[in-house]
């Protein structure tokens, strides 16, 4: 892969979705936007059901977040956030109060599916920053055997825990992300978002072979941005995104 290949990362994640509807309605407030998201998690071997709930939740909340960011950014009640958009946005859904509307586990064919209502304001951006530059400034003090052994939280906290990684990867620290989302993967071997951001940082390595091998398995985990991207790349000479 040479250096002047331009690497397009998607709006946000999309991940680990088979099923995913946003529907925008009225907006609650001048600075806050009403939705209603549905997604659906895929089981894999060993998930257990309030792992898929989890992770089925933020997936639900994460598109509110995303679509609610684009209307209030529009209204400029809201500032781009360049390269940390990926890790306030996990953040933010963390913050987001939802009421779920209907949820559905199906165990014969491994899914399960959640629909919410969320009101997304922009104090829950801002709470996200604030606790963004909190973890950040705690991580800065982890020794060195601590940064490579990347101990993962046992509690099931996917905003938090998708939000290092993605700090790493904005610091340009490839390698240490990449050893993060391996530790994270066993834990969550079957979240396609992990896959994805773990393309990102081979990419950052110009390791193009496993960026490759990593938006194969995000794909295979229903997550449609990394099939997207697939398509506009090929394993025959240096993977090309325009």
């Amino acid at each position: 892969m040479t250096s002047n290949i331009r690497l397009m990362i998607p709006a946000f994640l999309l991940l680990f979705v088979f099923t995913a509807m946003c529907v925008a309605e009225a907006p609650t407030s001048d600075d806050s936007v009403g939705l209603t998201t549905e997604y659906t998690y895929i089981l894999g071997k060993g998930d257990s059901e309030a792992t898929a709930k989890a992770l089925a939740l933020f997936g639900a909340k994460i598109r509110a977040v995303v679509s609610a960011a684009k209307y209030l950014t529009h209204k400029d009640l809201l500032n781009h956030y360049g390269r940390k958009q990926h890790e306030i946005f996990c953040l933010t859904a963390d913050e987001v109060e939802a009421s779920v509307l209907d949820e559905d586990f199906k165990k014969e064919d491994d899914r399960y599916f959640v629909k919410v209502r969320s009101t997304v304001r922009v104090s829950d951006f801002v709470k996200a920053e604030i606790r963004d530059s909190e973890l950040e400034t705690k991580e800065r003090k982890l020794s060195y055997r601590e940064e490579m052994g990347q101990m993962v939280i046992k509690n099931v906290d996917p905003g938090r825990e998708l939000s290092r990684a993605y700090r790493h990867l904005r610091k340009r620290e490839w390698r240490i992300a990449i050893i993060y989302l391996d530790h994270l993967g066993k834990k969550y071997p079957h979240w396609g978002d992990l896959y994805l951001a773990k393309a990102i940082g081979y990419y950052g390595l110009d390791d193009s072979d496993r960026m490759m091998d990593s938006l194969e398995t995000a794909c295979a985990l229903k997550n449609q941005e990394a099939c997207d991207d697939l398509k506009m790349m090929s394993r025959t000479g240096n993977p090309n995104l325009n």
